[in-house]
């Protein structure tokens, strides 16, 4: 699997790993958890959370599991 980038992607593709890796001084991932939520219009929201890698925050989504997001 390819190495996380240091950018969330502009546009997210369904079907395709996203995995990238963010930095918020403020609320470092040793102590919050990031979560982003999606949304279609007329579609249910699903959400993902990034893991702690030290005080980073590293998102991972497998391809299989954005399907519903369309």
């Amino acid at each position: 699997m390819a190495e996380p980038q240091s950018y969330e992607a502009e546009k997210l593709t369904n079907g395709v790993t996203w995995k990238w890796k963010k930095t918020l001084s403020d609320y470092p991932a040793s102590e919050w958890t990031l979560t982003y939520y999606l949304r279609k219009a007329g579609a249910t929201a699903t959400s993902f959370s990034a893991i702690a890698d030290g005080d980073t925050h590293l998102v991972t989504v497998a391809g299989e599991l954005h399907l519903i997001v369309r």
